[in-house]
């Protein structure tokens, strides 16, 4: 079995930080792993993504004058910088070289991957509750009504220690989905439904990415997208709930 990148290693790669032996070994390793050239790119565009957020709030005058000479604090464009740009394009040159611009051979995208990941993270951040909460399936479903231009049902027996928390308006590659949010164990998970892009036929797909599982499935017309870092097994109980529950 192939030993993969560690995660000291990943973060280096991500941050511009490894030094010019350890970016030559780390480039190595990626033209011919997948897996690592997946998670890497993906914690390189939660960095860009995170840092686009940062920027937009700026500090008050007064609190930019009390902090000192605000020319002092601007950050100099060192070799960091250009570290980022150069794994950056070693990454798409892997993909590239490989064919791999989908996490899996059972094709779940790169970005509905990391795109649902970051909504998944935001969800579980946010103080705010869900704009739905109720645990109740015969409120959550009718409240989309007329905000969503596709029906799904809402399971309603669950593996065991999952329940519904609620559920949020969501957009997933510009599509509008359904959000469900649930607590398994002391995980909690999103499930994201939404009208199925194209006529391919695939079957559920399971990947790892940036720390969190993502299961991939489809019924009636619906893709299912769900993740969290409950163990997979866990979530992959949860998916085929939702999933039965279409057919």
């Amino acid at each position: 079995m192939m030993e993969h990148l560690s995660d000291s290693a990943m973060n280096g790669l991500a941050d511009g930080e490894l030094s010019p032996e350890k970016m030559a070994a780390a480039t190595a390793h990626l033209a011919s792993c997948s897996e690592c050239t997946t998670d890497a790119l993906a914690r390189m565009m939660l960095k860009q993504t995170t840092a686009q957020a940062g920027r937009r709030y700026t500090l008050p005058d007064n609190l930019r004058a009390r902090l000192g000479n605000t020319r002092d604090a601007q950050p100099a464009v060192g070799r960091g910088v250009w570290r980022q740009w150069a794994v950056a394009a070693a990454l798409l040159v892997a993909f590239a070289g490989m064919g791999w611009w989908r996490l899996t051979p059972q094709k779940i995208e790169q970005g509905l991957a990391t795109e649902i990941t970051d909504q998944h993270v935001a969800a579980m951040a946010a103080s705010a509750a869900p704009e739905v909460l109720s645990s109740d399936r015969h409120t959550v479903k009718p409240w989309f009504q007329g905000k969503i231009p596709f029906s799904f049902n809402v399971p309603e027996g669950l593996p065991e220690g999952t329940t519904l928390e609620g559920a949020n308006l969501a957009y997933v590659g510009h599509r509008p989905a359904a959000q469900l949010i649930y607590s398994v164990g002391k995980h909690r998970a999103s499930v994201f439904l939404m009208e199925k892009a194209g006529s391919e036929a695939r079957d559920a797909a399971e990947v790892r990415a940036s720390g969190f599982h993502i299961v991939d499935s489809h019924a009636a017309g619906l893709e299912i997208v769900a993740v969290s870092d409950v163990e997979m097994a866990k979530l992959r109980e949860l998916v085929a709930a939702v999933d039965g529950v279409q057919r």
